[in-house]
């Protein structure tokens, strides 16, 4: 559970600190970093750990494949995902689309419920 809020400045080329709170809490075996994504609700970048993505992913098996469900969670999260491993600073690097997106500029604002949201 992510708990807090962070403000952090986004350097030149995209790369932004990682709050180490939020790093302890998403370190796991499979992959050391985050998988961001264009908010739906938000314009804001949306971030989750490994696991609880493949949760996501795992659950559309349950749905028709010809599902308007299915098609809309695969289309507005899933292929629209980036993986961003921690660097050895605990950083990582937003991709240029995701911080048009957000209109993320130079400063970027944490924000925490189930995932954290970049403002």
């Amino acid at each position: 559970m992510f708990l807090s809020q962070y403000t952090y400045k986004v350097d030149n080329k995209g790369r932004v600190s990682v709050p180490a709170d939020f790093r302890i809490s998403i370190n796991t075996k499979f992959f050391n970093g985050i998988i961001a994504f264009r908010s739906y609700k938000f314009t804001a970048i949306e971030g989750l750990d490994f696991e609880k993505m493949k949760k996501i992913a795992d659950s559309l098996d349950d749905l028709d494949f010809f599902s308007e469900s299915k098609n809309d969670i695969t289309t507005s999260i899933l292929s629209d995902s980036y993986k961003l491993p921690f660097d050895s600073e605990g950083r990582i690097c937003l991709p240029h689309e995701l911080l048009k997106f957000a209109n993320i500029k130079n400063i970027t604002f944490f924000s925490t419920f189930n995932a954290f949201l970049l403002f």
